[in-house]
């Protein structure tokens, strides 16, 4: 298991429900919204009401979750999940060799 998550593992009991879906399901706004928790958070934990569930087995529900909202599943306990986003490593820009940009022009002006 990923040292991140594990480190994340122990937070989950604390955690309060960040969204309730109910019974319209995964809307659209439900997935922006869940999404937009995830990168303020990292980790958040999502309520599913049964009436929603009723017609859906919980685990399918809980993976397509996910994978919609590029997450993984830390923890489910009953009609809840608790799902981790890693925040994106974005790399600092190479520096682009400026003297070469340079000394191109120079040499087609000259």
């Amino acid at each position: 298991m990923d040292k991140e998550i594990k480190k994340q593992l122990s937070k989950v009991n604390r955690l309060e429900p960040s969204l309730t879906i109910g019974k319209n399901g995964l809307t659209e706004n439900v997935i922006k919204g869940l999404k937009q928790h995830l990168k303020n958070r990292k980790l958040i934990k999502v309520k599913i009401l049964r009436s929603f569930i009723k017609e859906q087995d919980k685990k399918q529900l809980f993976n397509e979750i996910a994978e919609k909202t590029g997450s993984k599943i830390v923890n489910t306990v009953g009609f809840t999940v608790t799902l981790f986003q890693q925040q994106e490593v974005v790399e600092p820009a190479k520096k682009s060799s400026k003297r070469f940009l340079i000394q191109k022009k120079e040499e087609n002006n000259g």
